[in-house]
């Protein structure tokens, strides 16, 4: 499910124009295709420069410390981490046990709602994205996979 993802941002709090122009020239560095939509939020294509996995916020502890450098981002209102990977070459179905704690696999061609670089609002970076960062999909399961087993719901 993507509503999580392309959900607006809070009316109360509008990026100027100059906190759009500043987070687009920030990902455009990592050669990331982002763009501004009608409602002021940062977008991008799932599949075009990385895949992405969703999980609740509990897990983000374990993930962080095992890929320290992976971009990882909180959507605070629904309490949803997402986590950027390498595109996979293949994308096989997710286990059983990732899908019974709600890890999403978010399907290519989907419109990501990225944090504003200024980290203003309620999506934050909780480990900001640096070039050359994205871990492998397969990897990112195995992560993901290991703190789901740790978790206790």
């Amino acid at each position: 499910m993507t509503t999580t993802l392309t959900t607006r941002r809070s009316a109360s709090r509008m990026p100027t124009r100059h906190d759009l122009t500043q987070a687009l020239l920030d990902y455009r560095q990592y050669g990331w295709g982002a763009f501004s939509d009608e409602h002021g939020n940062i977008m991008i294509g799932v599949g075009e420069h990385f895949d992405v996995l969703t999980f609740h916020r509990p897990l983000a502890a374990a993930v962080a410390d095992a890929l320290p450098a992976a971009p990882l981002f909180l959507d605070a209102r629904i309490g949803r981490c997402t986590l950027l990977t390498a595109i996979a070459r293949r994308r096989a179905d997710l286990a059983p046990a990732l899908v019974e704690a709600q890890v999403r696999a978010v399907p290519r061609g989907t419109p990501l709602l990225l944090p504003l670089t200024g980290g203003f609002d309620d999506l934050v970076w909780l480990t900001p994205p640096t070039l050359h960062a994205l871990p492998l999909w397969d990897v990112a399961i195995a992560v993901v996979g290991r703190a789901v087993g740790g978790w206790s719901r």
